[in-house]
């Protein structure tokens, strides 16, 4: 499970920019502790570029997903919240609420939300959360 968490940890700080590309690094491939600088240093970012839709991230991805993730659900959670807009993602959060409150039982809310936005962000964009930016139109290549 802890090698899951890290491939996806690695996966989205890849699909957010955080790491440079090889040839403008010392080593070929980052340790741990260089993504780890990374992702903090990235959070800082986000923070600093739009508190407002930060702290709402982070809301949703406390709510929805397990401690272990909120670092990088809050990621997602805000590029989804940059391209497709407050009022979409607040519908795909009473979606899933509506589910739940019909009794319907939800293992993994933060996971079943991030399909939501996908399929969203999918036919808003044309790509998943993963590979858009954390900037309005940016998409990683």
């Amino acid at each position: 499970m802890a090698e899951k968490t890290r491939e996806d940890l690695l996966r989205c700080l890849d699909g957010a920019a955080l790491i440079t590309r090889a040839g403008e690094r010392e080593t070929l491939s980052p340790t741990l502790d260089q993504v780890t600088d990374s992702l903090e240093g990235c959070l800082d970012r986000l923070r600093d570029a739009n508190p407002q839709l930060w702290e709402f991230a982070v809301q949703i991805a406390i709510h929805h997903d397990d401690p272990a993730t909120h670092a990088v659900a809050a990621i997602g959670f805000y590029k989804a919240l940059v391209h497709l807009g407050v009022k979409e993602v607040r519908r795909c959060i009473q979606r899933l609420e509506k589910w739940r409150l019909k009794g319907q039982k939800i293992e993994t809310p933060g996971r079943l939300l991030m399909h939501l936005l996908n399929e969203k962000a999918r036919a808003a964009t044309g790509f998943n959360i993963h590979d858009l930016g954390t900037e309005p139109s940016s998409v990683i290549s």
